[in-house]
């Protein structure tokens, strides 16, 4: 039979991918004075993984670059080769020449041999001991710097570096050896992603403990019988409905911990990037389009937001500045904030610069309308422009791209306190882990975030003060809401003693909600409403249940409105 070639190249495309991510949050995670023996292996295995890939499919340039980058990284995690900042700087280089060599091949481009050939000699230059250049790109081709530095090294100059003649294809053999073996052998990569495209698939299917199992291996002395039915079975679970495809924030959060540190150092500020919330999921859709203008928002905290050290200091705050992005879910809405401890916007400025462009403000405008006059188009206040920010281009289409998602942009700012740049975007597509309840004929879910705990009350522990029912709990009372009532359905339990009890935290409050009974804990798939519907009070969403039935998902936030303060 014939082999499509195209199908294992487009894993091995997909996974070298993933690897040289890897590579990158890790390198930018060292500890320079101690780094994580583990750490630095995971690093080798990835460079070796992409080395013996590229080398069973012909792709030289990866295959040779990888090569040193293996050298040098096995001397470093055997102690004979010590990590230093600008070692670390080449080796984030290499990523981006090896990432730029990745992408020519999957475009069937033409390899610029010159820049493999460089970055091979910068490398090679590294292990030998020699002066380097450790050219560090930011994410917009701008070279951070171009600073000869020496390493220190701990072993014989001869014992760091193979001859060109070990760099050609005589190591194919030794590879070919280890990785493919014999006919009857998998390709270790291929069974790997096989198993990394297992798991992602269930995160976006309902009943996850039911659907679960263990990758198995593929062999490829049943192809004639199978044909390449390994790519056939990934597609019913990985690939059957992209739309529905989920992933963490944190895909797009990680890639900024290379940008902040790149563009900070750029800039001479010192700038710690805090993550939080990684773990929020929403559809893939929504994630690629959120790329763009976050990287718009951390760009300016980072030039315009956080002063440098010495005004800092003079301001009387930290020398370094922190840098925040947060993913969270509130109600009916994923919502996104990046926040900087840096000057805040200066509302005087902002409003002349407004009235020189030929705005009409009024002098009693409010903060929160003042702020919105950024997003004009064309409109920055910076004093001079520079290869980062200042050309006024940016943040309108910041706002253009929130809102094409559905979505808007609040900012919130404090002169000489910083900035909170918060997105909400719609739950088109999201995932939550629910607590199921039923009253009446009807289903809905509760999101385990805010749930506290559930209870049976006695008669005793229910209480009346000014006509309102409150439930006593370990010597707390907490006003109680009726899921009927607010639904105007005919429930089961029409006394909280009859039905359960949940309590329920927002916004630091605390109440109960009364349902019929608890049916079960599930990960659920949020989808909006439509669009006629989308603003049904307490409600943030709608799944569909494993036996085809629709449950509404409680918005908790809004029910707490809800209670009477």
């Amino acid at each position: 039979m014939s082999i499509n070639m195209a199908e294992f190249h487009q894993v091995f495309f997909e996974e070298s991918h993933e690897h040289l991510e890897n590579m990158e949050q890790l390198l930018l995670a060292l500890d320079l004075a101690s780094p994580d023996p583990e750490e630095l292996n995971t690093i080798f295995r990835a460079a070796h993984s992409i080395k013996g890939g590229s080398g069973i499919f012909g792709f030289t340039a990866l295959t040779s670059v990888t090569h040193v980058m293996e050298n040098l990284l096995d001397m470093t995690r055997k102690g004979n080769f010590q990590l230093t900042s600008s070692i670390i700087d080449l080796l984030l280089s290499t990523v981006d020449t090896l990432s730029h060599i990745l992408s020519l091949y999957r475009e069937e481009e033409q390899i610029d041999w010159q820049e493999v050939e460089y970055s091979k000699s910068q490398l090679v230059a590294a292990l030998n001991g020699e002066s380097f250049s450790s050219s560090v790109a930011v994410q917009n081709g701008t070279d951070i710097a171009n600073t000869p530095v020496t390493p220190t090294l701990n072993a014989e100059p001869s014992a760091l570096v193979e001859t060109e003649d070990e760099l050609g294809f005589g190591f194919f053999e030794d590879e070919m050896a280890r990785d493919i073996a014999i006919e009857g052998e998998d390709f270790g990569f291929f069974e790997e992603a096989y198993q990394a495209e297992e798991i992602s698939a269930q995160s976006v299917i309902n009943d996850v403990s039911n659907t679960e199992k263990a990758a198995e291996p593929f062999d490829f002395t049943s192809d004639d019988e199978l044909g390449f039915g390994f790519f056939e079975a990934l597609t019913p679970e990985s690939f059957a409905n992209e739309s529905v495809r989920m992933l963490p924030v944190s895909f797009v959060f990680n890639r900024f911990n290379r940008l902040v540190r790149d563009l900070s150092e750029q800039l001479g500020k010192n700038v710690n990037l805090v993550i939080e919330g990684g773990n929020t999921e929403i559809d893939k859709g929504m994630i690629e389009k959120l790329v763009d203008p976050l990287t718009h928002l951390v760009r300016n905290s980072l030039d315009h937001g956080i002063e440098k050290p010495d005004k800092r200091l003079a301001a009387g705050k930290s020398e370094v500045g922190v840098l925040s992005l947060k993913a969270s879910q509130r109600g009916g809405n994923i919502v996104i904030a990046v926040h900087d401890n840096g000057a805040g916007l200066n509302r005087e400025r902002i409003i002349q610069k407004a009235r020189e462009n030929g705005l009409q403000v009024a002098d009693n405008i409010s903060d929160k309308q003042v702020w919105q006059l950024i997003f004009a188009a064309g409109f920055s206040t910076a004093v001079e422009v520079t290869d980062v920010s200042g050309r006024g281009v940016g943040m309108d289409v910041v706002r253009r791209n929130i809102e094409a998602l559905g979505g808007r942009i609040d900012i919130e700012s404090t002169e000489g306190q910083g900035s909170t740049f918060e997105i909400q975007l719609p739950l088109t597509l999201a995932i939550v882990d629910g607590m199921t309840v039923s009253v009446g004929s009807q289903i809905y879910i509760l999101p385990l975030v805010h749930i506290i705990e559930s209870i049976q009350p006695q008669t005793e522990q229910l209480k009346f003060l000014a006509k309102e029912r409150l439930l006593k709990v370990r010597e707390e009372y907490l006003p109680l809401l009726n899921l009927y009532q607010l639904m105007e359905i005919e429930p089961n339990a029409k006394s909280p003693e009859e039905g359960i009890v949940v309590l329920l935290e927002s916004n630091h409050k605390r109440f109960g909600l009364c349902v019929d009974a608890l049916v079960g804990q599930q990960q659920v798939v949020i989808k909006s409403l439509e669009k006629h519907y989308r603003r049904i009070p307490g409600v943030s969403g709608a799944t569909i249940m494993g036996d085809g039935s629709v449950a509404l998902i409680l918005d908790v936030e809004s029910l707490a409105l809800h209670i009477k303060n």
